[in-house]
């Protein structure tokens, strides 16, 4: 296990009421890297604000410090995509086949500004995180449960300049 800092967002779908809402049960299958373009702390005051709907599983701050904001049993508001805004991506839409991309996955947000790269502190953070999800959940170690924004989403491009190798190295 890794340690990490509550920070709770309202802007979440507990398991409960997904069950009753949509008839699914939350299965984590899958991780989305993002980076916020922002810094902390108003990162973390966007991922919890009511009004901007948006929130992530865990958030990590530059120094390598994490912050969880959703609970893993629990759905983050992090990826929906839309059929037209869907990557062209075959592959992965075989193997991402809920109706909400948001209901089976972990989101990780990583504090940067636009056009900065994961630092090696986050890295780090990173890959403890993964690494408990690939045990606790068995997410499969591979590029397409693993995945950055960028490649569910025609319109984002986070994370930019990210090395998946060096991730890769670190997962056991």
């Amino acid at each position: 296990m890794f340690k990490y800092i509550e920070h709770p967002s309202p802007n979440k779908w507990t398991g409960a009421y997904m069950k009753k809402k949509f008839n699914h049960v939350r299965k984590v299958q899958f991780v989305v890297v993002h980076t916020t373009e922002g810094v902390y702390p108003s990162d973390i005051d966007w991922l919890c604000s009511e009004e901007r709907e948006v929130s992530a599983h865990f958030y990590i701050r530059k120094n390598g410090t994490i912050y969880c904001l959703v609970h893993t049993g629990d759905a983050a508001w992090h990826c929906a995509t839309d059929e037209d805004e869907k990557t062209d991506r075959p592959d992965l839409w075989k193997v991402w086949t809920g109706p909400n991309n948001n209901w089976d996955s972990v989101g990780i947000e990583c504090e940067a500004r636009w056009g900065e790269a994961v630092n090696e502190a986050q890295m780090v953070s990173l890959a403890q995180i993964i690494n408990y999800l690939i045990d606790t959940y068995q997410v499969p170690k591979d590029r397409l449960h693993i995945v950055g924004h960028y490649e569910l989403k025609r319109t984002k491009q986070d994370p930019p300049k990210f090395d998946w190798d060096d991730l890769f190295r670190r997962l056991d």
